[in-house]
C-alpha cells in the first residue's frame, strides 16, 4: 500500500533575496538539494562543493527572486 507524504522544500535566501540553498525535510542523509553562488552582476557561478544526488530542480526563482 503506497502512502502519500508531504515533502516541504525550503528556499534559503541571502540578504538580497537571492536563493542560495534549496533543502527539504525528506532527505536526511543529504539535506541540500541545490546550492547557488552568484557573481556580483548576477551570473550564476559553477557549482562547487555540493554533490548532486538527484536531478537538478528547475528553479525559476534563483537570482534576486526573478
Amino acid at each position: 500500500m503506497a502512502r502519500n507524504i508531504w515533502v516541504y522544500d525550503y528556499f534559503l535566501k541571502d540578504h538580497l533575496g537571492n536563493t542560495r540553498v534549496i533543502t527539504d525535510d525528506y532527505n536526511l542523509s543529504s539535506p541540500t538539494l541545490e546550492a547557488y553562488s552568484y557573481y556580483p552582476f548576477g551570473l550564476q557561478q559553477k557549482r562547487i562543493g555540493v554533490q548532486q544526488t538527484t536531478e537538478p530542480q528547475h528553479n525559476k526563482y534563483t537570482y534576486n527572486g526573478k
